[in-house]
């Protein structure tokens, strides 16, 4: 089952403090050096450019759920 959110934001640091807000910092591989003033700077840029008529920049998010199932191999002893 496959489910989109499209969320949108006016703000880039909400991005980042909803992912923070979450605990899903720690659910990065090998978290990168911290961005810096210019890192910061060049990201406001992109997220302005990318903003619609409302300064809203919108993210799509696919989430996928998967399940299973598998046959027990020794039936329980009763």
């Amino acid at each position: 089952m496959a489910r989109t959110l499209s969320p949108g934001m006016a703000d880039q640091r909400l991005y980042g403090r909803s992912v923070t807000d979450q605990g899903l910092t720690s659910a990065l591989d090998r978290p990168g050096p911290p961005l810096g003033k210019a890192g910061l700077a060049r990201a406001q840029v992109a997220f302005g450019e990318r903003a619609d008529g409302e300064g809203r920049v919108t993210e799509t998010f696919a989430i996928l759920t998967l399940s299973g199932w598998a046959k027990v191999l020794r039936p329980p002893k009763f």
